[in-house]
């Protein structure tokens, strides 16, 4: 998993850090596009853009982020659960 260190280096880096912690939380989490933009409270097609490099990644994303690598497995998998319904 993402470490919380790594969140902060990578909240104050340029954008492809950003898209590249955003798709590593995907992958550590094993989120697919839909339930990832579901679980970030973001359209899916946002949330493409946001990966692609279209759109910039914005700074509550990476707090999204940098909450879940302080989560235990467990509670990660429960709010994942709890947004994706």
């Amino acid at each position: 998993m993402t470490s919380h260190r790594e969140v902060e280096v990578l909240m104050t880096m340029d954008e492809k850090f950003k898209q590249e912690l955003l798709s590593r939380w995907m992958k550590d989490w094993q989120l697919r596009s839909k339930d990832a933009a579901m679980v970030l409270a973001v359209s899916q097609s946002k949330l493409s853009e946001y990966l692609s490099g279209k759109r910039k990644v914005p700074r509550y994303i990476i707090s999204h982020i940098d909450t879940f690598s302080m989560l235990s497995k467990k509670q990660g998998q429960t709010l994942i659960r709890r947004r994706t319904g």
